[in-house]
Protein backbone atom coordinates (compact mmCIF):
# COMPACT_ATOMS: atom_id res chain seq x y z
CA UNK A 1 0.00 0.00 0.00
CA UNK A 2 1.01 3.64 -0.25
CA UNK A 3 3.17 5.19 2.41
CA UNK A 4 2.01 7.62 5.10
CA UNK A 5 3.77 10.42 3.23
CA UNK A 6 1.80 9.68 0.11
CA UNK A 7 -1.57 10.57 1.65
CA UNK A 8 -0.49 14.19 2.17
CA UNK A 9 0.98 14.70 -1.29
CA UNK A 10 -1.54 16.13 -3.78
CA UNK A 11 -2.58 14.10 -6.80
CA UNK A 12 -0.54 14.74 -9.95
CA UNK A 13 -3.73 15.66 -11.80
CA UNK A 14 -4.68 19.21 -10.69
CA UNK A 15 -8.41 18.54 -11.05
CA UNK A 16 -8.31 15.53 -8.78
CA UNK A 17 -5.91 17.27 -6.38
CA UNK A 18 -8.52 20.03 -5.99
CA UNK A 19 -11.27 17.46 -5.40
CA UNK A 20 -9.19 15.64 -2.79
CA UNK A 21 -8.31 18.89 -1.05
CA UNK A 22 -11.93 20.04 -0.93
CA UNK A 23 -13.24 16.81 0.58
CA UNK A 24 -10.38 16.55 3.08
CA UNK A 25 -10.78 20.20 4.15
CA UNK A 26 -14.44 19.59 4.92
CA UNK A 27 -13.68 16.90 7.49
CA UNK A 28 -10.51 18.51 8.85
CA UNK A 29 -12.31 21.81 9.48
CA UNK A 30 -15.11 19.96 11.24
CA UNK A 31 -12.65 18.20 13.56
CA UNK A 32 -10.89 21.48 14.30
CA UNK A 33 -14.17 23.24 15.23
CA UNK A 34 -15.23 20.34 17.44
CA UNK A 35 -11.91 20.24 19.27
CA UNK A 36 -11.78 24.01 19.68
CA UNK A 37 -15.23 24.09 21.26
CA UNK A 38 -14.53 21.22 23.64
CA UNK A 39 -11.31 22.93 24.73
CA UNK A 40 -13.13 26.23 25.24
CA UNK A 41 -15.96 24.57 27.19
CA UNK A 42 -13.57 22.80 29.55
CA UNK A 43 -11.13 25.70 29.76
CA UNK A 44 -8.31 23.77 28.11
CA UNK A 45 -5.41 25.25 26.16
CA UNK A 46 -5.91 24.84 22.42
CA UNK A 47 -2.95 24.99 20.05
CA UNK A 48 -4.32 26.41 16.82
CA UNK A 49 -1.15 25.54 14.96
CA UNK A 50 -1.30 21.85 15.81
CA UNK A 51 -4.71 21.01 14.22
CA UNK A 52 -0.86 28.21 15.69
CA UNK A 53 -0.29 29.77 19.68
CA UNK A 54 -2.44 29.12 22.61
CA UNK A 55 -6.17 29.60 21.96
CA UNK A 56 -7.05 30.97 25.38
CA UNK A 57 -4.17 33.38 25.36
CA UNK A 58 -5.05 34.79 21.95
CA UNK A 59 -8.77 34.91 22.59
CA UNK A 60 -8.58 36.67 25.94
CA UNK A 61 -5.36 38.61 25.66
CA UNK A 62 -3.69 36.50 28.32
CA UNK A 63 -0.08 35.43 28.46
CA UNK A 64 0.67 31.74 28.10
CA UNK A 65 1.30 31.44 31.85
CA UNK A 66 -1.95 33.24 32.70
CA UNK A 67 -3.90 31.07 30.30
CA UNK A 68 -2.49 27.88 31.78
CA UNK A 69 -3.18 29.09 35.31
CA UNK A 70 -6.78 29.89 34.39
CA UNK A 71 -7.19 26.52 32.70
CA UNK A 72 -5.76 24.76 35.77
CA UNK A 73 -8.33 26.46 38.00
CA UNK A 74 -11.25 25.66 35.69
CA UNK A 75 -10.03 22.10 35.40
CA UNK A 76 -9.97 21.63 39.18
CA UNK A 77 -13.38 23.22 39.61
CA UNK A 78 -15.25 21.51 36.80
CA UNK A 79 -13.57 18.63 34.99
CA UNK A 80 -12.27 16.85 38.08
CA UNK A 81 -15.37 17.52 40.20
CA UNK A 82 -18.16 14.95 40.26
CA UNK A 83 -20.58 17.60 41.57
CA UNK A 84 -19.69 20.10 38.81
CA UNK A 85 -19.30 17.87 35.76
CA UNK A 86 -20.41 14.26 36.33
CA UNK A 87 -19.15 11.57 33.96
CA UNK A 88 -22.56 11.30 32.31
CA UNK A 89 -22.08 14.81 30.97
CA UNK A 90 -18.90 13.90 29.13
CA UNK A 91 -20.96 11.87 26.67
CA UNK A 92 -23.54 14.66 26.49
CA UNK A 93 -20.83 17.22 25.77
CA UNK A 94 -19.27 15.05 23.04
CA UNK A 95 -22.65 14.46 21.42
CA UNK A 96 -23.76 18.09 21.62
CA UNK A 97 -20.56 19.51 20.13
CA UNK A 98 -20.25 16.98 17.32
CA UNK A 99 -23.92 17.39 16.37
CA UNK A 100 -23.74 21.19 16.52
CA UNK A 101 -20.86 21.51 14.08
CA UNK A 102 -22.22 18.71 11.91
CA UNK A 103 -25.38 20.75 11.38
CA UNK A 104 -23.83 24.21 11.23
CA UNK A 105 -21.15 22.98 8.84
CA UNK A 106 -23.80 21.42 6.55
CA UNK A 107 -21.47 18.46 6.34
CA UNK A 108 -23.77 16.01 4.60
CA UNK A 109 -24.84 18.40 1.86
CA UNK A 110 -21.31 19.61 1.24
CA UNK A 111 -19.84 16.09 1.30
CA UNK A 112 -22.40 15.02 -1.28
CA UNK A 113 -21.56 18.02 -3.48
CA UNK A 114 -17.82 17.33 -3.31
CA UNK A 115 -18.21 13.63 -4.06
CA UNK A 116 -20.40 14.41 -7.06
CA UNK A 117 -17.83 16.97 -8.23
CA UNK A 118 -15.18 14.22 -8.34
CA UNK A 119 -17.55 12.08 -10.45
CA UNK A 120 -18.18 14.94 -12.88
CA UNK A 121 -14.45 15.60 -13.15
CA UNK A 122 -13.99 11.95 -14.06
CA UNK A 123 -16.62 12.33 -16.78
CA UNK A 124 -14.84 15.40 -18.10
CA UNK A 125 -11.55 13.49 -18.23
CA UNK A 126 -13.42 10.81 -20.15
CA UNK A 127 -14.43 13.32 -22.79
CA UNK A 128 -18.04 13.95 -21.72
CA UNK A 129 -18.84 17.67 -21.65
CA UNK A 130 -20.97 17.87 -18.51
CA UNK A 131 -20.93 20.50 -15.80
CA UNK A 132 -23.20 22.05 -13.20
CA UNK A 133 -26.25 21.45 -15.40
CA UNK A 134 -25.68 17.68 -15.38
CA UNK A 135 -29.27 16.90 -14.35
CA UNK A 136 -30.52 18.07 -17.71
CA UNK A 137 -27.76 16.35 -19.67
CA UNK A 138 -27.62 12.88 -18.14
CA UNK A 139 -29.99 9.94 -18.41
CA UNK A 140 -31.79 8.17 -15.59
CA UNK A 141 -29.10 5.51 -15.13
CA UNK A 142 -26.38 8.17 -14.88
CA UNK A 143 -28.43 10.19 -12.42
CA UNK A 144 -28.87 7.08 -10.29
CA UNK A 145 -25.11 6.55 -10.29
CA UNK A 146 -24.57 10.12 -9.14
CA UNK A 147 -27.17 9.66 -6.38
CA UNK A 148 -25.17 6.64 -5.22
CA UNK A 149 -21.93 8.64 -5.22
CA UNK A 150 -23.64 11.37 -3.18
CA UNK A 151 -24.97 8.80 -0.71
CA UNK A 152 -21.44 7.42 -0.22
CA UNK A 153 -20.14 10.90 0.57
CA UNK A 154 -22.89 11.46 3.14
CA UNK A 155 -22.31 8.07 4.75
CA UNK A 156 -18.59 8.59 5.23
CA UNK A 157 -19.03 12.03 6.75
CA UNK A 158 -21.64 10.61 9.15
CA UNK A 159 -19.06 8.02 10.16
CA UNK A 160 -16.58 10.82 10.83
CA UNK A 161 -19.08 12.50 13.17
CA UNK A 162 -19.66 9.26 15.05
CA UNK A 163 -15.92 8.62 15.31
CA UNK A 164 -15.39 12.12 16.73
CA UNK A 165 -18.21 11.68 19.27
CA UNK A 166 -16.89 8.31 20.41
CA UNK A 167 -13.29 9.57 20.60
CA UNK A 168 -14.22 12.60 22.71
CA UNK A 169 -16.41 10.66 25.14
CA UNK A 170 -13.78 7.95 25.58
CA UNK A 171 -10.98 10.45 26.11
CA UNK A 172 -12.87 12.41 28.78
CA UNK A 173 -14.00 9.28 30.63
CA UNK A 174 -10.45 7.90 30.68
CA UNK A 175 -9.19 11.26 31.91
CA UNK A 176 -11.76 11.22 34.70
CA UNK A 177 -10.34 7.95 35.95
CA UNK A 178 -6.86 9.49 36.24
CA UNK A 179 -7.26 13.28 36.68
CA UNK A 180 -3.66 13.89 37.74
CA UNK A 181 -2.35 15.56 34.60
CA UNK A 182 -2.50 19.25 33.78
CA UNK A 183 -5.07 20.89 31.48
CA UNK A 184 -2.27 21.28 28.97
CA UNK A 185 -1.80 17.49 28.97
CA UNK A 186 -5.49 16.92 28.29
CA UNK A 187 -5.51 19.60 25.59
CA UNK A 188 -2.53 17.97 23.91
CA UNK A 189 -4.15 14.54 24.09
CA UNK A 190 -7.35 15.98 22.61
CA UNK A 191 -5.42 17.33 19.64
CA UNK A 192 -3.52 14.07 19.17
CA UNK A 193 -6.75 12.08 19.05
CA UNK A 194 -8.42 14.46 16.62
CA UNK A 195 -5.23 14.57 14.56
CA UNK A 196 -5.47 10.80 14.21
CA UNK A 197 -9.04 11.15 12.97
CA UNK A 198 -7.88 13.79 10.49
CA UNK A 199 -5.26 11.39 9.08
CA UNK A 200 -7.93 8.70 8.76
CA UNK A 201 -10.24 11.18 7.03
CA UNK A 202 -7.48 12.09 4.57
CA UNK A 203 -7.36 8.46 3.50
CA UNK A 204 -11.13 8.38 3.16
CA UNK A 205 -11.11 11.58 1.08
CA UNK A 206 -8.47 10.24 -1.32
CA UNK A 207 -10.24 6.92 -1.68
CA UNK A 208 -13.68 8.44 -2.23
CA UNK A 209 -12.39 10.86 -4.84
CA UNK A 210 -10.64 7.96 -6.60
CA UNK A 211 -13.83 5.90 -6.53
CA UNK A 212 -16.00 8.75 -7.84
CA UNK A 213 -13.57 9.84 -10.56
CA UNK A 214 -13.13 6.23 -11.74
CA UNK A 215 -16.89 5.72 -11.95
CA UNK A 216 -17.36 9.02 -13.77
CA UNK A 217 -14.56 8.26 -16.22
CA UNK A 218 -15.97 4.85 -17.13
CA UNK A 219 -19.49 6.26 -17.41
CA UNK A 220 -18.26 8.84 -19.93
CA UNK A 221 -16.82 6.20 -22.27
CA UNK A 222 -18.92 4.32 -24.81
CA UNK A 223 -19.91 0.73 -24.10
CA UNK A 224 -17.22 -1.57 -25.50
CA UNK A 225 -14.37 0.90 -25.14
CA UNK A 226 -11.07 -0.56 -23.96
CA UNK A 227 -9.31 0.90 -20.93
CA UNK A 228 -5.87 0.20 -19.56
CA UNK A 229 -4.84 0.14 -15.91
CA UNK A 230 -2.30 2.91 -15.31
CA UNK A 231 -0.50 2.40 -12.01
CA UNK A 232 0.41 5.41 -9.89
CA UNK A 233 4.14 6.30 -9.68
CA UNK A 234 4.29 5.04 -6.07
CA UNK A 235 1.88 2.15 -6.59
CA UNK A 236 1.86 -0.88 -4.33
CA UNK A 237 3.10 -4.25 -5.66
CA UNK A 238 -0.45 -5.40 -6.42
CA UNK A 239 -1.21 -2.32 -8.51
CA UNK A 240 2.16 -2.46 -10.28
CA UNK A 241 1.30 -5.97 -11.42
CA UNK A 242 -1.97 -4.64 -12.84
CA UNK A 243 -0.22 -1.88 -14.82
CA UNK A 244 -1.01 -2.15 -18.52
CA UNK A 245 -3.74 -4.74 -18.12
CA UNK A 246 -6.70 -4.01 -20.38
CA UNK A 247 -10.43 -4.31 -19.77
CA UNK A 248 -13.57 -3.68 -21.79
CA UNK A 249 -16.03 -1.08 -20.53
CA UNK A 250 -19.64 -1.94 -19.80
CA UNK A 251 -22.36 0.29 -18.37
CA UNK A 252 -23.76 -2.56 -16.27
CA UNK A 253 -22.13 -5.52 -14.45
CA UNK A 254 -20.48 -8.12 -16.69
CA UNK A 255 -17.50 -10.49 -16.63
CA UNK A 256 -15.61 -9.32 -13.50
CA UNK A 257 -12.25 -10.58 -14.74
CA UNK A 258 -12.35 -9.00 -18.20
CA UNK A 259 -14.73 -6.07 -17.92
CA UNK A 260 -15.17 -2.96 -15.79
CA UNK A 261 -18.16 -0.73 -15.18
CA UNK A 262 -18.99 2.38 -13.15
CA UNK A 263 -19.10 1.54 -9.45
CA UNK A 264 -17.41 -1.87 -9.72
CA UNK A 265 -15.68 -2.76 -6.46
CA UNK A 266 -12.53 -4.80 -5.85
CA UNK A 267 -14.54 -7.44 -3.99
CA UNK A 268 -16.17 -8.25 -7.36
CA UNK A 269 -13.02 -8.15 -9.48
CA UNK A 270 -10.13 -5.87 -10.52
CA UNK A 271 -11.18 -2.24 -10.09
CA UNK A 272 -9.85 1.20 -9.24
CA UNK A 273 -9.34 2.18 -6.46
CA UNK A 274 -7.84 -1.14 -5.51
CA UNK A 275 -7.24 -0.18 -1.85
CA UNK A 276 -7.40 2.87 0.45
CA UNK A 277 -5.73 5.96 -1.08
CA UNK A 278 -5.04 4.14 -4.35
CA UNK A 279 -4.21 6.68 -7.08
CA UNK A 280 -4.15 4.41 -10.09
CA UNK A 281 -6.47 5.34 -12.94
CA UNK A 282 -8.04 4.11 -16.12
CA UNK A 283 -6.75 5.32 -19.47
CA UNK A 284 -8.90 4.75 -22.56
CA UNK A 285 -6.75 3.04 -25.20
CA UNK A 286 -8.51 4.84 -28.06
CA UNK A 287 -8.69 8.24 -26.39
CA UNK A 288 -6.36 10.81 -28.00
CA UNK A 289 -3.76 12.32 -25.70
CA UNK A 290 -3.17 16.05 -25.92
CA UNK A 291 -4.25 19.40 -24.59
CA UNK A 292 -7.63 19.57 -22.90
CA UNK A 293 -10.39 21.44 -24.70
CA UNK A 294 -10.67 24.99 -23.20
CA UNK A 295 -14.42 24.45 -22.82
CA UNK A 296 -13.78 21.35 -20.75
CA UNK A 297 -11.26 23.26 -18.62
CA UNK A 298 -13.89 25.93 -17.96
CA UNK A 299 -16.45 23.29 -16.99
CA UNK A 300 -13.94 21.67 -14.61
CA UNK A 301 -13.13 25.00 -12.94
CA UNK A 302 -16.84 25.70 -12.44
CA UNK A 303 -17.42 22.25 -10.92
CA UNK A 304 -14.49 22.65 -8.51
CA UNK A 305 -15.54 26.18 -7.50
CA UNK A 306 -19.10 25.04 -6.78
CA UNK A 307 -17.89 22.07 -4.74
CA UNK A 308 -15.67 24.26 -2.54
CA UNK A 309 -18.55 26.46 -1.37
Amino acid sequence: MGSERDIWAPDQDPWYAAAEGALYALGATYLYRVGEEVARTLGLPWDEGALRGLHLAKARGLSREEALERAERLYRESLAGYDRLPPSQYRDLAEAVTEKWYGEGRLETRAQRRSVAAYLLGMLRGGRKVGLDWRGLLGERERERIAYIAARGAEYVRRLKEAARHTLARLLLLWHENPTGSPEDLGRKLQEELGGLARDWRRVALTEVAHARSAGYLAALPEGAVVEWSAAPDACPTCRRMHGRRFRVRHSPGDPEREVWPGKGWEVGPSIPAHPHCRCRWIAVTQPVGEVDPEVEDLARAVIAAAEK
